[in-house]
Protein backbone atom coordinates (compact mmCIF):
# COMPACT_ATOMS: atom_id res chain seq x y z
CA UNK A 1 0.00 0.00 0.00
CA UNK A 2 1.17 3.29 -0.80
CA UNK A 3 -0.55 5.84 1.58
CA UNK A 4 -0.26 6.27 5.41
CA UNK A 5 -3.09 5.57 8.23
CA UNK A 6 -1.59 8.36 10.40
CA UNK A 7 -1.20 12.13 10.49
CA UNK A 8 -1.73 14.51 7.95
CA UNK A 9 0.33 17.20 6.31
CA UNK A 10 1.06 19.00 3.15
CA UNK A 11 3.27 18.09 0.12
CA UNK A 12 5.62 20.96 -0.06
CA UNK A 13 6.02 22.61 -4.06
CA UNK A 14 9.02 20.79 -6.62
CA UNK A 15 10.87 22.00 -9.46
CA UNK A 16 12.93 19.78 -11.51
CA UNK A 17 14.81 22.12 -14.48
CA UNK A 18 17.60 22.08 -16.75
CA UNK A 19 19.22 20.16 -20.07
CA UNK A 20 18.14 16.40 -20.12
CA UNK A 21 20.29 13.34 -20.59
CA UNK A 22 19.11 10.82 -19.34
CA UNK A 23 19.09 6.92 -20.77
CA UNK A 24 17.77 4.11 -19.05
CA UNK A 25 18.25 0.10 -19.82
CA UNK A 26 15.70 -1.70 -17.32
CA UNK A 27 12.14 -2.59 -16.53
CA UNK A 28 10.99 -0.11 -14.36
CA UNK A 29 14.06 2.19 -14.72
CA UNK A 30 11.72 5.46 -15.33
CA UNK A 31 13.74 8.35 -17.07
CA UNK A 32 12.36 10.83 -14.21
CA UNK A 33 9.71 11.28 -11.36
CA UNK A 34 8.61 14.18 -9.68
CA UNK A 35 6.50 14.71 -6.91
CA UNK A 36 4.79 16.27 -4.18
CA UNK A 37 3.01 13.30 -2.27
CA UNK A 38 0.45 13.98 0.96
CA UNK A 39 -0.98 11.31 3.06
CA UNK A 40 2.04 8.90 2.08
CA UNK A 41 3.54 7.52 -0.63
CA UNK A 42 6.00 7.57 -3.58
CA UNK A 43 7.59 4.95 -5.98
CA UNK A 44 7.10 1.10 -5.56
CA UNK A 45 8.97 -1.33 -7.92
CA UNK A 46 9.62 -4.98 -8.11
CA UNK A 47 11.11 -7.26 -10.73
CA UNK A 48 11.86 -10.62 -10.74
CA UNK A 49 12.25 -11.36 -14.04
CA UNK A 50 10.67 -10.81 -17.48
CA UNK A 51 6.98 -10.84 -17.32
CA UNK A 52 6.98 -12.21 -13.26
CA UNK A 53 3.30 -11.67 -11.87
CA UNK A 54 3.17 -11.46 -7.87
CA UNK A 55 0.23 -12.71 -5.94
CA UNK A 56 -1.50 -10.40 -3.92
CA UNK A 57 -2.78 -7.05 -4.27
CA UNK A 58 -1.85 -3.30 -3.96
CA UNK A 59 -3.70 0.18 -2.99
CA UNK A 60 -2.83 3.64 -4.18
CA UNK A 61 -4.45 5.86 -1.45
CA UNK A 62 -4.42 6.30 2.02
CA UNK A 63 -6.80 4.56 4.24
CA UNK A 64 -7.13 6.85 7.29
CA UNK A 65 -5.20 10.14 8.64
CA UNK A 66 -5.41 13.59 8.48
CA UNK A 67 -5.69 15.81 5.33
CA UNK A 68 -3.31 17.52 3.98
CA UNK A 69 -2.94 18.97 0.48
CA UNK A 70 -0.31 18.31 -2.31
CA UNK A 71 2.51 21.02 -3.17
CA UNK A 72 2.83 22.43 -6.88
CA UNK A 73 5.13 20.61 -9.26
CA UNK A 74 6.81 22.53 -12.14
CA UNK A 75 8.81 20.64 -14.52
CA UNK A 76 10.98 23.24 -17.66
CA UNK A 77 13.18 21.01 -19.10
CA UNK A 78 15.32 22.81 -21.96
CA UNK A 79 16.77 20.31 -24.94
CA UNK A 80 18.63 16.80 -24.45
CA UNK A 81 16.80 13.79 -24.15
CA UNK A 82 15.21 11.10 -22.03
CA UNK A 83 15.47 7.47 -23.51
CA UNK A 84 14.45 4.60 -21.65
CA UNK A 85 14.28 0.88 -22.39
CA UNK A 86 12.21 -1.89 -20.60
CA UNK A 87 8.52 -2.28 -19.46
CA UNK A 88 7.25 0.21 -17.31
CA UNK A 89 9.80 2.72 -18.08
CA UNK A 90 8.23 5.83 -18.58
CA UNK A 91 9.76 8.70 -19.78
CA UNK A 92 9.03 11.24 -17.62
CA UNK A 93 6.14 11.22 -14.87
CA UNK A 94 4.95 14.35 -12.66
CA UNK A 95 2.45 14.40 -10.14
CA UNK A 96 1.05 16.43 -7.19
CA UNK A 97 -1.11 13.78 -5.27
CA UNK A 98 -3.46 14.27 -2.13
CA UNK A 99 -4.35 11.55 0.02
CA UNK A 100 -1.98 8.70 -1.04
CA UNK A 101 -0.39 7.18 -3.86
CA UNK A 102 2.34 7.53 -6.33
CA UNK A 103 3.89 5.37 -8.67
CA UNK A 104 3.42 1.30 -8.25
CA UNK A 105 5.47 -1.04 -10.73
CA UNK A 106 4.74 -4.06 -9.41
CA UNK A 107 2.14 -6.59 -11.35
CA UNK A 108 -0.10 -7.86 -8.72
CA UNK A 109 -3.35 -9.78 -9.87
CA UNK A 110 -5.99 -7.26 -7.89
CA UNK A 111 -5.12 -3.27 -7.74
CA UNK A 112 -7.08 -0.77 -5.90
CA UNK A 113 -6.95 3.21 -6.60
CA UNK A 114 -7.98 5.94 -4.42
CA UNK A 115 -7.86 6.17 -0.42
CA UNK A 116 -10.27 7.35 2.41
CA UNK A 117 -8.61 10.68 2.88
CA UNK A 118 -9.01 13.88 1.85
CA UNK A 119 -6.96 16.90 0.05
CA UNK A 120 -6.39 18.74 -2.92
CA UNK A 121 -3.95 17.75 -5.59
CA UNK A 122 -2.71 20.72 -6.62
CA UNK A 123 -0.79 22.60 -9.94
CA UNK A 124 1.60 20.69 -11.92
CA UNK A 125 2.99 22.27 -15.04
CA UNK A 126 4.92 20.87 -17.46
CA UNK A 127 7.32 22.66 -20.37
CA UNK A 128 9.56 20.46 -22.68
CA UNK A 129 12.06 20.43 -25.15
CA UNK A 130 14.00 17.99 -24.83
CA UNK A 131 12.92 15.02 -27.02
CA UNK A 132 11.71 11.66 -24.78
CA UNK A 133 11.18 8.27 -26.38
CA UNK A 134 10.45 5.43 -24.82
CA UNK A 135 11.05 1.70 -25.90
CA UNK A 136 8.98 -0.56 -24.23
CA UNK A 137 5.73 -1.85 -22.96
CA UNK A 138 3.43 -0.13 -20.98
CA UNK A 139 6.27 3.20 -21.13
CA UNK A 140 4.37 6.43 -21.36
CA UNK A 141 6.11 9.53 -22.63
CA UNK A 142 5.27 12.05 -20.24
CA UNK A 143 2.42 11.46 -17.38
CA UNK A 144 1.30 14.74 -15.95
CA UNK A 145 -1.22 14.36 -13.20
CA UNK A 146 -2.85 16.40 -10.40
CA UNK A 147 -5.16 13.66 -8.00
CA UNK A 148 -7.21 14.36 -5.12
CA UNK A 149 -8.35 11.34 -3.23
CA UNK A 150 -5.26 9.27 -3.87
CA UNK A 151 -4.15 7.33 -7.28
CA UNK A 152 -1.44 7.73 -9.69
CA UNK A 153 0.09 5.43 -12.07
CA UNK A 154 0.35 1.48 -12.19
CA UNK A 155 0.53 -1.75 -13.30
CA UNK A 156 -1.62 -4.77 -12.88
CA UNK A 157 -2.03 -8.31 -14.23
CA UNK A 158 -6.42 -8.85 -12.57
CA UNK A 159 -8.88 -7.02 -11.72
CA UNK A 160 -9.18 -3.02 -10.91
CA UNK A 161 -11.12 -1.01 -8.78
CA UNK A 162 -11.44 2.75 -8.61
CA UNK A 163 -12.47 3.28 -5.24
CA UNK A 164 -14.90 5.94 -3.68
CA UNK A 165 -12.69 8.89 -1.77
CA UNK A 166 -14.25 11.39 0.44
CA UNK A 167 -15.74 14.77 -0.53
CA UNK A 168 -13.68 17.10 -0.76
CA UNK A 169 -11.04 14.84 -2.72
CA UNK A 170 -10.11 18.07 -5.80
CA UNK A 171 -7.76 18.56 -7.98
CA UNK A 172 -6.57 21.54 -9.40
CA UNK A 173 -5.18 22.87 -12.94
CA UNK A 174 -2.21 20.37 -15.06
CA UNK A 175 -0.61 22.13 -18.12
CA UNK A 176 2.01 20.48 -20.18
CA UNK A 177 3.41 21.98 -23.21
CA UNK A 178 6.10 20.71 -25.72
CA UNK A 179 8.25 22.74 -28.41
CA UNK A 180 10.72 22.31 -30.45
CA UNK A 181 12.67 19.60 -30.21
CA UNK A 182 10.88 18.32 -27.78
CA UNK A 183 8.96 15.33 -29.84
CA UNK A 184 8.03 12.35 -28.03
CA UNK A 185 8.01 8.80 -29.53
CA UNK A 186 6.63 5.55 -27.76
CA UNK A 187 7.48 2.08 -29.46
CA UNK A 188 5.50 -0.58 -27.40
CA UNK A 189 1.87 -1.47 -26.53
CA UNK A 190 -0.28 0.72 -23.91
CA UNK A 191 2.48 3.21 -24.06
CA UNK A 192 0.66 6.74 -24.73
CA UNK A 193 2.76 9.68 -25.55
CA UNK A 194 1.37 12.40 -23.30
CA UNK A 195 -1.45 12.12 -20.97
CA UNK A 196 -2.46 14.80 -18.62
CA UNK A 197 -4.88 14.33 -16.02
CA UNK A 198 -6.48 16.35 -13.43
CA UNK A 199 -9.10 13.96 -11.27
CA UNK A 200 -10.45 14.72 -8.19
CA UNK A 201 -12.08 11.88 -6.49
CA UNK A 202 -9.21 9.67 -6.39
CA UNK A 203 -7.79 7.62 -9.64
CA UNK A 204 -4.94 8.05 -12.27
CA UNK A 205 -3.64 5.34 -15.06
CA UNK A 206 -3.02 1.56 -14.73
CA UNK A 207 -1.44 -0.40 -17.75
CA UNK A 208 -1.53 -3.77 -17.55
CA UNK A 209 0.87 -5.68 -19.94
CA UNK A 210 -1.37 -8.71 -20.22
CA UNK A 211 -5.35 -8.57 -20.37
CA UNK A 212 -7.18 -7.47 -17.34
CA UNK A 213 -10.04 -9.26 -15.60
CA UNK A 214 -12.11 -6.13 -15.61
CA UNK A 215 -12.71 -2.54 -13.99
CA UNK A 216 -14.98 -1.38 -11.44
CA UNK A 217 -14.82 2.49 -11.24
CA UNK A 218 -16.21 4.05 -7.54
CA UNK A 219 -18.43 6.91 -6.62
CA UNK A 220 -16.39 10.02 -5.50
CA UNK A 221 -17.37 13.41 -4.23
CA UNK A 222 -15.28 15.87 -5.86
CA UNK A 223 -14.31 18.25 -8.69
CA UNK A 224 -11.47 18.19 -10.59
CA UNK A 225 -9.36 21.52 -12.33
CA UNK A 226 -8.70 23.12 -15.85
CA UNK A 227 -6.21 21.07 -18.08
CA UNK A 228 -4.62 22.41 -20.79
CA UNK A 229 -2.11 20.30 -23.30
CA UNK A 230 -0.24 22.59 -25.99
CA UNK A 231 1.63 20.27 -28.49
CA UNK A 232 4.20 22.02 -30.00
CA UNK A 233 6.41 19.08 -31.79
CA UNK A 234 5.18 15.61 -33.04
CA UNK A 235 3.88 13.22 -31.22
CA UNK A 236 3.81 9.27 -32.53
CA UNK A 237 3.26 6.06 -31.04
CA UNK A 238 3.40 2.52 -32.59
CA UNK A 239 1.80 0.35 -30.39
CA UNK A 240 -1.54 -1.49 -29.61
CA UNK A 241 -3.63 0.80 -27.04
CA UNK A 242 -0.93 3.49 -27.44
CA UNK A 243 -3.09 6.53 -27.53
CA UNK A 244 -0.99 9.56 -28.57
CA UNK A 245 -2.33 12.62 -26.52
CA UNK A 246 -4.57 12.12 -24.28
CA UNK A 247 -6.31 15.03 -21.86
CA UNK A 248 -8.77 14.15 -18.69
CA UNK A 249 -10.59 16.75 -16.30
CA UNK A 250 -12.64 14.06 -14.47
CA UNK A 251 -14.55 14.93 -10.98
CA UNK A 252 -15.51 11.76 -9.18
CA UNK A 253 -13.02 9.70 -10.19
CA UNK A 254 -11.75 7.52 -12.91
CA UNK A 255 -8.86 7.80 -15.17
CA UNK A 256 -7.35 5.49 -17.73
CA UNK A 257 -7.28 1.74 -18.02
CA UNK A 258 -5.42 0.01 -20.97
CA UNK A 259 -4.38 -3.39 -21.32
CA UNK A 260 -3.45 -5.63 -24.30
CA UNK A 261 -3.69 -9.61 -24.49
CA UNK A 262 -2.89 -12.51 -26.77
CA UNK A 263 -5.09 -14.97 -24.98
CA UNK A 264 -7.59 -17.20 -27.36
CA UNK A 265 -9.43 -18.07 -24.31
CA UNK A 266 -10.17 -15.05 -23.36
CA UNK A 267 -13.72 -14.26 -24.40
CA UNK A 268 -15.27 -12.52 -21.55
CA UNK A 269 -15.19 -8.01 -21.51
CA UNK A 270 -16.97 -6.57 -19.11
CA UNK A 271 -16.62 -2.87 -17.38
CA UNK A 272 -18.49 -0.80 -15.41
CA UNK A 273 -18.63 3.31 -14.37
CA UNK A 274 -20.94 3.77 -11.95
CA UNK A 275 -20.12 7.86 -10.21
CA UNK A 276 -21.04 9.16 -7.26
CA UNK A 277 -24.94 9.59 -5.85
CA UNK A 278 -24.34 13.39 -5.56
CA UNK A 279 -24.59 16.63 -7.27
CA UNK A 280 -22.33 19.59 -8.60
CA UNK A 281 -19.68 17.19 -9.68
CA UNK A 282 -17.70 19.41 -11.69
CA UNK A 283 -15.16 18.97 -14.03
CA UNK A 284 -12.79 21.45 -15.11
CA UNK A 285 -12.20 23.24 -19.00
CA UNK A 286 -9.90 20.72 -21.30
CA UNK A 287 -8.40 22.64 -24.15
CA UNK A 288 -5.58 20.57 -26.31
CA UNK A 289 -3.52 22.70 -29.07
CA UNK A 290 -1.57 21.05 -32.14
CA UNK A 291 0.46 23.11 -34.57
CA UNK A 292 2.28 22.42 -37.58
CA UNK A 293 3.63 18.81 -36.82
CA UNK A 294 2.60 15.45 -37.24
CA UNK A 295 0.47 13.27 -34.58
CA UNK A 296 0.43 9.58 -35.14
CA UNK A 297 -0.55 6.12 -33.60
CA UNK A 298 0.18 2.74 -35.33
CA UNK A 299 -2.14 0.01 -33.15
CA UNK A 300 -5.71 -0.87 -32.77
CA UNK A 301 -7.57 1.37 -29.53
CA UNK A 302 -4.82 4.05 -30.54
CA UNK A 303 -6.57 7.28 -30.36
CA UNK A 304 -4.66 10.28 -31.92
CA UNK A 305 -6.20 13.34 -29.88
CA UNK A 306 -8.33 12.99 -26.87
CA UNK A 307 -9.85 15.38 -24.95
CA UNK A 308 -12.66 14.63 -21.77
CA UNK A 309 -14.22 16.45 -19.43
CA UNK A 310 -16.39 14.46 -17.52
CA UNK A 311 -18.63 14.94 -14.38
CA UNK A 312 -19.38 12.21 -12.22
CA UNK A 313 -16.67 10.08 -12.78
CA UNK A 314 -15.15 9.00 -16.30
CA UNK A 315 -12.62 6.93 -18.16
CA UNK A 316 -10.65 6.15 -21.27
CA UNK A 317 -11.07 2.58 -21.10
CA UNK A 318 -9.11 0.07 -23.47
CA UNK A 319 -9.07 -3.32 -23.98
CA UNK A 320 -7.32 -5.55 -27.08
CA UNK A 321 -6.43 -8.99 -27.80
CA UNK A 322 -4.21 -9.88 -30.75
CA UNK A 323 -5.34 -13.90 -30.83
CA UNK A 324 -8.02 -15.79 -32.91
CA UNK A 325 -11.09 -15.89 -30.97
CA UNK A 326 -14.46 -17.39 -31.00
CA UNK A 327 -17.58 -15.85 -29.89
CA UNK A 328 -17.12 -13.28 -27.22
CA UNK A 329 -19.29 -11.87 -24.97
CA UNK A 330 -19.41 -7.64 -23.92
CA UNK A 331 -20.51 -6.35 -20.71
CA UNK A 332 -20.33 -2.11 -20.78
CA UNK A 333 -22.20 0.64 -18.63
CA UNK A 334 -20.83 4.40 -18.99
CA UNK A 335 -22.69 6.52 -16.96
CA UNK A 336 -23.87 7.09 -13.13
CA UNK A 337 -26.28 4.93 -11.49
CA UNK A 338 -27.36 7.94 -9.75
CA UNK A 339 -27.13 11.43 -8.67
CA UNK A 340 -25.87 14.32 -11.48
CA UNK A 341 -22.81 16.09 -12.61
CA UNK A 342 -21.62 18.51 -14.85
CA UNK A 343 -19.22 17.91 -17.86
CA UNK A 344 -17.25 20.98 -18.18
CA UNK A 345 -18.27 23.11 -14.90
CA UNK A 346 -19.39 26.45 -16.06
CA UNK A 347 -17.31 27.13 -18.04
CA UNK A 348 -18.78 28.91 -21.35
CA UNK A 349 -15.98 26.76 -23.84
CA UNK A 350 -15.83 23.03 -21.72
CA UNK A 351 -13.44 21.93 -24.31
CA UNK A 352 -11.61 23.73 -27.05
CA UNK A 353 -9.44 20.95 -29.67
CA UNK A 354 -7.42 23.69 -31.88
CA UNK A 355 -5.92 21.71 -34.61
CA UNK A 356 -3.19 23.18 -36.78
CA UNK A 357 -2.34 26.34 -35.13
CA UNK A 358 -0.24 28.26 -37.37
CA UNK A 359 0.02 25.70 -39.67
CA UNK A 360 -1.46 22.47 -40.74
CA UNK A 361 -1.53 18.81 -37.79
CA UNK A 362 -0.94 15.84 -39.67
CA UNK A 363 -3.23 13.11 -38.09
CA UNK A 364 -2.73 9.45 -38.95
CA UNK A 365 -4.04 6.46 -37.59
CA UNK A 366 -3.96 2.64 -38.19
CA UNK A 367 -5.72 -0.11 -36.32
CA UNK A 368 -9.50 -1.16 -35.17
CA UNK A 369 -11.21 2.01 -33.03
CA UNK A 370 -7.77 3.86 -33.79
CA UNK A 371 -9.89 7.68 -33.31
CA UNK A 372 -8.50 10.71 -35.16
CA UNK A 373 -9.64 13.61 -32.55
CA UNK A 374 -12.26 13.19 -30.17
CA UNK A 375 -13.54 16.14 -28.04
CA UNK A 376 -15.99 14.79 -25.13
CA UNK A 377 -18.01 16.98 -22.80
CA UNK A 378 -20.02 14.57 -20.79
CA UNK A 379 -22.39 15.34 -17.53
CA UNK A 380 -23.33 12.46 -15.26
CA UNK A 381 -20.42 9.54 -16.38
CA UNK A 382 -19.06 8.57 -18.76
CA UNK A 383 -15.88 8.56 -21.84
CA UNK A 384 -15.18 5.62 -24.27
CA UNK A 385 -14.82 2.11 -24.14
CA UNK A 386 -12.46 0.56 -26.89
CA UNK A 387 -12.35 -2.91 -26.94
CA UNK A 388 -10.34 -4.71 -29.97
CA UNK A 389 -10.10 -8.49 -30.51
CA UNK A 390 -9.62 -11.16 -33.15
CA UNK A 391 -13.23 -12.71 -32.67
CA UNK A 392 -15.76 -14.30 -35.02
CA UNK A 393 -18.92 -12.77 -33.74
CA UNK A 394 -20.21 -12.97 -30.11
CA UNK A 395 -22.98 -11.25 -28.25
CA UNK A 396 -23.62 -7.93 -26.06
CA UNK A 397 -25.14 -8.58 -23.42
CA UNK A 398 -26.27 -5.40 -21.74
CA UNK A 399 -24.48 -2.24 -22.81
CA UNK A 400 -26.26 1.10 -21.50
CA UNK A 401 -24.73 4.57 -22.32
CA UNK A 402 -26.64 7.08 -20.45
CA UNK A 403 -27.05 8.27 -16.73
CA UNK A 404 -29.50 5.81 -14.82
CA UNK A 405 -31.23 9.25 -12.80
CA UNK A 406 -30.39 12.37 -12.30
CA UNK A 407 -29.67 15.01 -14.49
CA UNK A 408 -25.91 15.78 -15.69
CA UNK A 409 -24.78 18.30 -18.08
CA UNK A 410 -22.48 18.57 -20.66
CA UNK A 411 -21.27 21.93 -21.49
CA UNK A 412 -19.85 23.17 -25.15
CA UNK A 413 -17.59 21.31 -27.24
CA UNK A 414 -15.81 22.90 -30.01
CA UNK A 415 -13.03 21.46 -32.99
CA UNK A 416 -11.67 23.50 -35.01
CA UNK A 417 -8.52 24.30 -37.00
CA UNK A 418 -6.82 22.83 -39.99
CA UNK A 419 -6.05 19.32 -40.34
CA UNK A 420 -5.05 16.25 -42.20
CA UNK A 421 -6.58 13.82 -41.16
CA UNK A 422 -6.32 9.73 -41.76
CA UNK A 423 -7.74 6.58 -40.05
CA UNK A 424 -7.35 2.99 -41.15
CA UNK A 425 -9.16 0.93 -39.57
CA UNK A 426 -12.71 -0.44 -38.38
CA UNK A 427 -14.63 1.88 -36.47
CA UNK A 428 -11.75 4.47 -36.46
CA UNK A 429 -13.71 7.77 -36.67
CA UNK A 430 -12.10 10.68 -37.97
CA UNK A 431 -13.16 13.56 -35.86
CA UNK A 432 -15.82 13.67 -32.86
CA UNK A 433 -17.37 16.72 -31.12
CA UNK A 434 -19.44 15.27 -28.01
CA UNK A 435 -21.79 17.53 -25.75
CA UNK A 436 -23.41 15.00 -23.46
CA UNK A 437 -25.91 15.36 -20.91
CA UNK A 438 -27.17 12.46 -18.44
CA UNK A 439 -24.28 10.31 -18.75
CA UNK A 440 -22.52 7.95 -22.03
CA UNK A 441 -19.72 8.63 -24.64
CA UNK A 442 -18.83 6.27 -26.90
CA UNK A 443 -18.67 2.30 -26.93
CA UNK A 444 -16.49 0.76 -29.71
CA UNK A 445 -16.46 -3.16 -30.47
CA UNK A 446 -14.31 -4.58 -32.97
CA UNK A 447 -13.42 -8.21 -34.14
CA UNK A 448 -12.68 -9.82 -37.58
CA UNK A 449 -13.65 -8.93 -40.76
CA UNK A 450 -17.40 -9.24 -41.10
CA UNK A 451 -18.02 -10.18 -37.61
CA UNK A 452 -21.46 -9.83 -36.42
CA UNK A 453 -22.91 -9.25 -32.33
CA UNK A 454 -25.80 -9.85 -31.04
CA UNK A 455 -27.57 -8.55 -28.05
CA UNK A 456 -29.10 -4.84 -27.13
CA UNK A 457 -27.86 -1.23 -26.53
CA UNK A 458 -29.54 1.23 -24.79
CA UNK A 459 -28.13 4.85 -26.28
CA UNK A 460 -29.62 7.05 -23.44
CA UNK A 461 -30.95 7.79 -20.09
CA UNK A 462 -32.72 5.17 -18.25
CA UNK A 463 -35.10 5.52 -15.04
Amino acid sequence: QLGQSGGGGNGRAVTLSGTASIITHADNAIGAVVQSVTGGGGVALAAAGSGAIFSGSTRLGATGGGTGDGGTVNVNLTGGRIVTNGFNAHGLVVQSIAGGGGISGIRTTSLMLGGAVAGYGNTVTVSSSSAITTYGTSASGIIAQSIGGGGGVATSDGQVNFAGAPSGSNSRRVLVTTTGAGAVQTQGATSFGILAQSIGGGGGAVFGPNRLLGANFGASVAYAGDVGIDVGANVITTGVASVAVLGQSIAGGGGVVASTAADAGFTSYAVGLNGANASGLNAGAMSITTRNQTVATAGANAAAVVGQSIGAGGTFFSQANTASQGAVSVTAYLGTAYGSGNGGGDQADAIRIALGTGGVTTIDTSGANAFGAVAQAVGGGGGIIAISNQATGGTVGTAILGQRGGSGTGMATTLTGTANIVTRGTNALGAVAQSISNGGGILAVSGQSGAAFTGNVTLGATA
